[in-house]
């Protein structure tokens, strides 16, 4: 078996790139049905920052809901509309719907909560409640 590889290369380098696509459509095909969200965490003492990439969405596109410390994101990527006839060579942008909940350190302020979305990133603001924000003690002299 070595022998035959090494006696064409060409058929080596074939069969890993088949092997190679077979791999990538099974993976791409498996997360298209649930997309990823990336997103990015700040802490900061008042509360946090979420930043989140959903480029091609729009604000209908897109769902926030708050409980307790978890913040819930919602949303769906509508099909791409394709000509009658079309056939898909490669598809690497997923569609379909998403969900991710982020469980922050602290009880969110659901009255204070701000989302702004530009340029396909979404950006949330979200304070803490007052009792979890730090409260300085006085000392008193006795």
């Amino acid at each position: 078996m070595m022998f035959r590889i090494l006696e064409n290369p060409n058929n080596l380098w074939r069969d890993f790139d088949k092997t190679n696509e077979e791999l990538t459509k099974s993976i791409l095909h498996t997360h298209s049905r649930r997309l990823a969200l990336p997103l990015n965490v700040y802490l900061r003492e008042e509360g946090a920052q979420i930043i989140a990439s959903v480029p091609g969405l729009s604000l209908s596109d897109i769902e926030i809901s708050v409980i307790d410390n978890r913040i819930h994101l919602k949303g769906k990527r509508k099909d791409w509309e394709l000509a009658e006839g079309t056939k898909v060579h490669t598809q690497e942008i997923p569609s379909g719907e998403f969900v991710r909940t982020l469980e922050l350190p602290f009880h969110i302020d659901s009255e204070k909560v701000t989302a702004k979305l530009a340029n396909g990133i979404l950006q949330i603001q979200v304070l803490k409640r007052e009792e979890d924000k730090p409260r300085k003690i006085l000392i008193s002299k006795e």
